[in-house]
């Protein structure tokens, strides 16, 4: 590999970027890149304009994947013999466009790059090029360049991404960090960066970059920053890092160790910022899943018991505190856990009844009912929705708060709320409501397959919710019901079909016979009608 790269690295001069390579896309299609580069500088992430790539409209399938999640979800779990066959497939027809860059060689090879997520076999095909006799260094590195700046397609902006790690040219590195930016790039950004950078660069680069995105993009990057940081990068992990839009348990772990959260946790005071910061996280690893938990940090407990014993003498009355208390206790208080195991790493009988005792201390503080209850009244939905937990946990019923956020705001979705009641009284009043506030004709639109994805099926959601539980309240919710036989969304033609499985049979509609016989015959899913079949043989 080091004497591959020297082809390239020892020359000098800039690379010709608009090497004469046939388009083997049509003309009219905007570049990936060119679509993001408006925004390379600033520190804020994409604007919501720029998070749909512009080759979202060419992709196969109903379903989609938030950016970079399809990547983030599997991750490097390429290998085998179909890789190695996809990774000696793509380098042979690289040979023949650099051999002959006519239209049928750069269509052949730009469309096994555009079919295959490069996750599959990148790792396979770095390893493999720089063995490629025939490959010149230079010639792949103006193709790549030229593919990452002009490609209309994900997959090859990937590939491309990842072969310029061999390139580390100033121009390349600002290249492949633009391209980074958008979180389905941020992954390959990452990894190209590693190779790319100076060690000593390393760490300010992919912070700065992890600070402008926010979901899987920060993840991986975290992920990748060394154990070591900087004392900035510290605080950044414990104060803003460890969140993000996917799960904050995919980043808990590294920022408590590359955090050094204890450590930060180990003085007189901490500031608000460190200590709320400190409560997710701990939170997150005890919630455990997808990545390493509470029972991979050995310092858990120390840190659990630092942060109580700070809150409990703290005025910060941020509610996620609150809720994190409780997350810390009942872990602590779980005797199903294998505290056997755990005491070895820090969870000795002794600091489980010091959690004990402060959890019970800070939960009783008086602060949290007067937050709380000013929350309740929150435009804020982030606020208003941490305050309905915490009531929860504090006992307050807060029904008639829900209740009047619904009416004022109808396009907010409360109703699965609205719904924890067992009170007829409280039901009568959240149907009158759904019935002026959802459109029930156009839910009613007819059956179909359709699995209700999406802004447009929000209504079809909202039925949802209230039919799920219609079957406790016998008699109720008739018209509802009518409407989600109706529906076009599968799901909701289920729950109305449960409800009705709940109600006796003198509460049951004279006019639902006729309605079920209809339904069975212009319905589509074969488990659907299945339900209707049964349901019409038990009459």
């Amino acid at each position: 590999m080091q004497r591959w790269l020297a082809k390239i690295l020892g020359k000098q001069g800039a690379a010709e970027q608009d090497a004469p390579f046939p388009l083997p896309w049509p003309g009219d299609r905007q570049s990936i890149y060119h679509f993001i580069a408006p925004y390379a500088d600033g520190s804020a992430p994409l604007p919501e304009q720029a998070q749909t790539l512009p080759d979202e409209d060419t992709l196969e399938g109903e379903l989609r994947w938030v950016a970079g999640g399809m990547d983030g979800a599997f991750g490097h779990h390429g290998g085998g013999a179909d890789a190695e066959e996809a990774a000696d497939e793509i380098i042979s027809a690289l040979s023949a466009v650099l051999r002959k860059p006519s239209p049928a060689n750069m269509n052949t090879f730009y469309a096994l790059l555009k079919a295959r997520p490069p996750l599959d076999y990148i790792d396979i095909l770095t390893d493999k090029l720089p063995e490629a006799p025939s490959l010149s260094p230079q010639q792949v590195h103006d193709l790549m360049v030229w593919l990452a700046t002009n490609s209309p397609d994900r997959n090859p902006v990937k590939c491309a991404i990842a072969l310029l790690a061999f390139f580390p040219s100033d121009e390349n590195r600002a290249l492949v960090t633009t391209l980074g930016l958008h979180e389905e790039f941020t992954l390959f950004t990452a990894v190209a960066l590693r190779n790319m950078l100076p060690e000593e660069a390393f760490d300010a680069t992919l912070t700065a970059l992890a600070k402008r995105v926010t979901g899987w993009g920060r993840i991986q990057l975290i992920e990748r920053l060394p154990d070591d940081v900087s004392p900035a990068t510290r605080e950044w992990l414990l104060r803003e890092g460890y969140a993000n839009s996917v799960m904050e348990e995919y980043t808990a772990w590294d920022c408590a160790t590359k955090g050094r959260l204890l450590a930060a946790l180990s003085v007189d005071a901490v500031d608000d910022g460190v200590l709320t910061g400190a409560g997710d996280i701990l939170a997150a690893l005890i919630a455990g899943g997808p990545a390493r938990d509470i029972h991979d940090y050995p310092e858990g407990a120390q840190a659990c018991h630092r942060y109580l014993t700070l809150l409990r003498h703290s005025k910060n009355d941020d509610l996620r505190n609150l809720l994190n208390t409780s997350a810390i206790g009942a872990f602590a208080g779980d005797e199903d856990n294998n505290w056997e195991t755990l005491q070895v790493e820090g969870w000795s009988d002794e600091i489980r009844q010091q959690i004990a005792d402060d959890v019970e201390a800070i939960v009783a503080q008086e602060k949290w009912l007067t937050r709380v209850q000013q929350d309740l009244t929150a435009c804020d939905n982030g606020d208003f929705y941490l305050a309905l937990r915490a009531a929860k946990l504090l006992g307050i019923d807060t029904w008639e708060q829900v209740f009047a956020r619904q009416q004022t705001v109808p396009n907010e979705a409360n109703w699965y709320e609205l719904m924890q009641t067992e009170s007829p009284q409280r039901m009568e009043r959240i149907l009158q409501l759904a019935e002026q506030q959802l459109d029930l004709a156009a839910i009613a639109s007819g059956p179909d397959t359709l699995m209700g994805l999406g802004a447009e099926y929000r209504q079809h959601g909202a039925l949802d919710f209230i039919l799920q539980d219609l079957n406790r309240f016998p008699g109720m919710g008739w018209s509802l019901i009518k409407t989600g036989l109706r529906s076009p969304v599968v799901r909701n033609r289920l729950m109305a079909l449960n409800a009705l499985e709940g109600w006796p049979e003198e509460q049951l509609p004279a006019e639902l016979h006729g309605m079920l016989e209809t339904a069975f015959h212009a319905e589509p899913d074969d488990n659907v009608r299945a339900r209707l079949e049964k349901m019409l043989a038990e009459e």
